[in-house]
């Protein structure tokens, strides 16, 4: 996967593929250009003889108001990047206003430690039919959902991510998540945690499952499903 992620974010740079960097930074230095052109026009003025006259140009002064309505939450903030608390002490969350608690059943230490919590989201209605109840996900139970074009993520702490379905042999880098997914196929997907954890998804319907995790120590438990 290493020299496919190179290739690919080497063809960011060139200028010739449309949204790239380069053609966005070709696009920003044409608007700059544009602009300084028009601001080289000189200032219109009335010029009366045996006095002196003086032109002036003044511009907006840029006044401030108040916004009365701000754009709704479409998601909750990561707690931990986020850092502030983003709940109440009910868990009650600021921006949506759903609720979630876990529960932590048992923890296996190894190479491949086991920490198997539960999560419950009031907003995580795709898992009303979950297998440990509804709306209940654990970090084994996670999954991609076909949504139109485009995938719905479920990730185990509860929070679901919209996200592009890349053609086949792509991927789609989300910043914010610090997560890169790769189509390795048609039926399979591959979730990359930064370099430390890789997750591979199978299609099941409209679904795609959990099947496997490798650490970067070489780890992993491969998940079956009947």
């Amino acid at each position: 996967m290493g020299p496919e992620l190179s290739a690919q974010l080497s063809r960011l740079s060139d200028p010739r593929a449309l949204h790239s960097i380069g053609w966005l930074l070709q696009m920003l230095a044409t608007s700059v250009a544009s602009w300084r052109k028009r601001q080289l026009r000189g200032q219109s003025a009335s010029v009366k003889s045996g006095t002196t006259s003086q032109a002036t140009k003044q511009a907006g002064e840029g006044e401030m108001g108040a916004q009365e309505k701000q754009a709704p939450a479409t998601g909750d903030p990561q707690c931990p990047k986020n850092g502030v608390c983003a709940v109440t002490g009910n868990s009650i969350s600021f921006a949506l206003g759903s609720e979630t608690f876990s529960h932590t059943d048992f923890s296996l230490p190894g190479p491949f430690p086991i920490h198997w919590a539960r999560l419950y989201n009031s907003r995580l209605s795709a898992y009303d039919q979950g297998v440990m109840g509804a709306r209940w996900i654990s970090e084994l139970t996670t999954r991609f959902d076909r949504v139109d074009d485009g995938l719905m993520f479920h990730d185990a702490d509860g929070r679901s991510h919209a996200c592009p379905l890349p053609a086949v042999g792509l991927f789609h880098y989300d910043a914010i998540e610090n997560v890169t997914l790769v189509r390795a196929s048609e039926e399979q997907l591959v979730l990359c945690r930064g370099l430390e954890r890789k997750e591979t998804y199978l299609r099941h319907g409209q679904h795609y499952r959990l099947t496997g995790i490798e650490l970067r120590n070489g780890a992993g438990v491969m998940l079956h499903y009947e």
